[in-house]
């Protein structure tokens, strides 16, 4: 024991320095873990925000939630809509920009994994919505929004008739 407190009083500048290193590096790991996550709930706010203030974005939430005067789902998925073809094309590049956000999202949580489902489900009604509706998920597996069907199923107990190794299929 005495040998070991010489050594330590011999050696107090090494000691020292070695201590300080580690609490240099453990205040640097903590630091950017707050930083990081300050970043995450940036980003959520900034996509919260883009919904909240983008005339097509907000139109398009109302036609999800049913709130629409005169557009349904349906309307713009199913094929037994009596909708003008260009009107139909105009809505669904709107849904496309929407769903473009929602994708973002499903790539930042399933695949880079930088995002987690709690914090996605912060914004994640849409989802839900989204994964109401037979004609708008075929929709979203068809035409490169796979991870928004993927997400929902993961942040909420959807019925849907696919499962998620049939949404994936061989990619």
């Amino acid at each position: 024991m005495q040998d070991i407190l010489c050594f330590i009083l011999s050696q107090w500048k090494l000691f020292a320095a070695l201590c300080t290193a580690i609490w240099a590096v453990w205040v640097f790991i903590l630091t950017r873990r707050r930083e990081l996550a300050w970043k995450r709930t940036e980003f959520l706010f900034k996509q919260g925000e883009l919904l909240d203030k983008d005339s097509d974005m907000v139109e398009i939430s109302k036609i999800l939630e049913g709130r629409h005067q005169t557009i349904t789902v349906d309307d713009i998925f199913a094929s037994s809509s009596k909708l003008n073809k260009d009107i139909i094309n105009d809505f669904r590049q709107k849904f496309d920009k929407f769903l473009n956000v929602y994708e973002r999202l499903g790539y930042a949580v399933l695949k880079v994994k930088t995002l987690s489902l709690d914090e996605v489900d912060f914004i994640g009604w849409f989802l839900f919505k989204i994964a109401q509706n037979s004609s708008l998920v075929d929709y979203c597996i068809n035409n490169g929004f796979r991870e928004i069907i993927i997400l929902s199923k993961k942040l909420y107990d959807v019925p849907q008739n696919r499962t998620i190794k049939e949404i994936i299929g061989d990619s």
